[in-house]
């Protein structure tokens, strides 16, 4: 996990790659799936959630995320009394179960996108005999060990793919709208 330092001058030193970051360095760290930690040098301090929260906050149309309903929730449960304190442990309990579930939306979302970033080798047994037929100059029938050149590959896979990735295209934005409701 890198750590991120912070000096009482503002700046961002990333300890993992010996280099001063900005915030869009480490909103890029946490895209990249990084899991970072920000302290403060002085006092030890962990400010990870602060960072977090800034870089939202300064994304456009990170405010957005979070409904105005649920932010006024969040300052109602700032506070050291009772009920603030109870206000707070249910948010906590909400947002454990919210992150959960997002996990899991995810990595279902990788695992249903994984074929498309890495697609298998493709073979001349994947073909559609017509296609077959015309690449093979009318052998008959394939043998497991071909290899497509990449120009015949490519224009077997468009031919042959299509209806597949239109599918999947479809699947995914029914995923989407799921997630949304």
């Amino acid at each position: 996990m890198p750590v991120i330092k912070k000096y009482e001058n503002r700046r961002l030193y990333d300890t993992a790659a010996s280099r001063y970051v900005n915030l869009d360095d480490i909103a890029r760290m946490v895209t990249d799936g990084e899991d970072i930690s920000v302290v403060d040098v002085k006092t030890g301090r962990d400010l990870t959630r602060e960072i977090l929260l800034q870089i939202v906050h300064e994304a456009p149309g990170g405010a957005e995320v979070f409904p105005a309903a649920l932010l006024r929730r969040v300052i109602r449960a700032s506070g050291p009394d009772p009920l603030p304190r109870m206000r707070r442990e249910q948010l906590v309990i909400g947002f454990d179960l919210l992150d959960a579930q997002l996990e899991q939306s995810e990595a279902y979302l990788d695992r249903l996108y994984e074929p498309l970033r890495t697609p298998p080798p493709l073979t001349v047994s994947d073909l559609p005999p017509a296609t077959y037929d015309t690449w093979s100059g009318g052998r008959t029938g394939p043998r497991e060990s071909d290899e497509l050149p990449a120009r015949e590959a490519a224009s077997a896979l468009d031919a042959h793919g299509r209806e597949e990735m239109d599918e999947l295209r479809a699947q995914l934005a029914r995923l989407e709208e799921r997630l949304k409701r």
